[in-house]
C-alpha cells in the first residue's frame, strides 16, 4: 500500500457525488479491515480526522452512516480519540434509523474505549497506591515491650496506605 495513493481517497471524500464519497469511505474502512495496515494508515487518519468526522453530518445519509462506521473503526484502533467524535451523541436523535444504528456502534465503542482507559488509569492509580503504601510500611519491628508501639504503627501505616489508594481512585475521578 504505497502512501502516495491514500491521498486520492482522502479527496474523494470532498468529491461532489455522494456516490464517490460513500465509495472512499468504503474504500478506506476495508483498508482498516486488515489490522496489518493500520499503523500504515496513521499519518492518513491524522491528516484527514477533520473530513472523517464532518461526514458525520454529510448531506447524503448513506454516506453519513458509512462515516459513523469509519469513524468506530478508527476508535477502536486509536486513530481517533472521543474528543473528535463528541458530535456523535447529537447524530443518535436523527429521525433516519440507519443512522442512529450507526451512530449507536460508534457511541458504543467509544464507550468501550473510555472503560479500557478508566481500568487502565485506575489499576495503575492502584497499583501506586501499594507501591507507596509498602514503601510506607516500616522494616521488621522487634517485638517485646514496643510490641504495642508496633502495632499502633502498622495501624497508623495501613490507615495511610488506605488514604493513599482513595486519594488516587479520587484523582481518577
Amino acid at each position: 500500500m504505497a502512501d502516495t495513493y491514500l491521498k486520492y481517497l482522502g479527496w474523494a471524500l470532498s468529491d461532489k457525488s455522494p456516490l464517490v464519497r460513500a465509495k472512499a469511505v468504503a474504500a478506506i474502512a476495508a483498508l482498516y479491515q486488515d489490522s496489518e495496515n493500520v499503523p500504515r494508515l496513521h499519518e492518513f487518519a491524522r491528516r484527514f480526522t477533520p473530513r472523517f468526522t464532518e461526514l458525520m453530518s454529510d448531506v447524503d445519509e448513506a454516506v453519513a452512516a458509512a462515516a459513523l462506521h469509519l469513524l468506530a473503526q478508527l476508535v477502536k484502533h486509536g486513530a481517533l480519540g472521543h474528543e473528535a467524535v463528541s458530535d456523535v451523541f447529537s447524530v443518535l436523535s436523527q429521525e433516519n434509523a440507519a443512522l442512529r444504528r450507526a451512530a449507536a456502534g460508534l457511541a458504543v465503542q467509544l464507550l468501550q474505549e473510555h472503560g479500557r482507559a478508566s481500568v487502565t488509569r485506575a489499576a495503575a492509580a492502584l497499583q501506586a497506591a501499594a507501591d507507596a503504601a509498602a514503601d510506607a510500611q516500616p522494616a521488621g519491628r522487634a517485638k517485646g515491650a514496643r510490641g504495642k508501639a508496633s502495632s499502633r504503627g502498622k495501624a497508623g501505616t495501613a490507615a495511610a496506605g488506605q488514604s493513599a489508594a482513595a486519594a488516587a481512585a479520587a484523582a481518577m475521578l
